[in-house]
């Protein structure tokens, strides 16, 4: 498939102490069936060296462009950075320590042009810091509205794919927690839906001394935002958190037939 002059998909990784698992990152784009896209690293100013390292290793490769921040700024402000140099119609996303499936893009691509859907996302697996299957699946739901992330926050960040076209531009809220659980309360609270792609198409690595795998410690802070979700009443914000606490445990204990 030949590319074109404007890349069709932007990708958008932002990267903080990425050297060790930035190449199988990469790599999983590079294997892409679907060829016309355009990948945006920006590095928050890692300690570890990752910018040099992947300026340097990829420096062939015009497709996979990396940025750096002034200073460091938090996921929210690293991913805007990068949405402010994407030029592709569609904007996926694509944390620095995930892999998709080559076939992610091309499903994905045709999935929502079938469906106008003006936002995506796609079921997903878990795997450990070594690349092995690890505990845990998401299956996603036909089409998800605000009711239903808040009940189920079952959009993982690097499934998902926005059609600009459709959704207008967007920014990420700059702060340092959760902000994609807030661009997409955002987004859905302006009437889009989300389309599931019920395949998995997405490893999402569970690292050690992760905040977001311990629940225990999310779950406190992910309350203090559903008390401040302004779009719903009251009395469904709880009834959602509930719901979220429900399905966080859950999806972590499920395992494929």
């Amino acid at each position: 498939m030949e590319t074109s002059k404007l890349p069709l998909i932007s990708i958008v990784t932002p990267m903080y102490n990425s050297k060790k698992f930035i190449d199988e990152t990469i790599q999983s784009v590079l294997n892409q069936t679907f060829s016309d896209w355009e990948m945006l690293l920006v590095d928050d100013c890692s300690p570890d060296g990752s910018f040099k390292y992947v300026q340097g290793k990829y420096i062939g490769e015009p497709r996979v462009k990396v940025i750096q921040n002034q200073v460091n700024s938090g996921a929210g402000v690293t991913r805007n950075n990068a949405l402010a140099l994407a030029s592709g119609r569609y904007i996926a996303f694509l944390d620095s320590d995930d892999m998709w499936d080559p076939s992610k893009l091309q499903y994905q691509l045709a999935y929502m042009q079938g469906n106008s859907a003006p936002i995506s996302h796609t079921s997903f697996s878990f795997m450990d810091e070594e690349g092995n299957a690890a505990r845990g699946l998401v299956d996603v739901s036909y089409k998800v509205d605000l009711a239903k992330h808040l009940r189920k926050t079952e959009m993982g960040m690097s499934t998902c794919m926005v059609d600009t076209k459709l959704v207008g531009s967007f920014r990420l809220s700059e702060v340092r927690a959760r902000q994609d659980f807030l661009l997409w309360v955002s987004l859905l609270a302006q009437g889009h839906k989300s389309y599931g792609l019920q395949k998995y198409l997405t490893k999402y690595r569970i690292r050690k001394g992760q905040i977001s795998a311990n629940k225990f410690v999310v779950v406190p802070k992910t309350f203090l935002l559903y008390m401040g979700i302004s779009h719903v009443p009251i009395h469904m914000r709880f009834v959602y958190f509930v719901g979220y606490v429900v399905n966080a445990f859950a999806k972590r204990s499920k395992r494929r037939r």
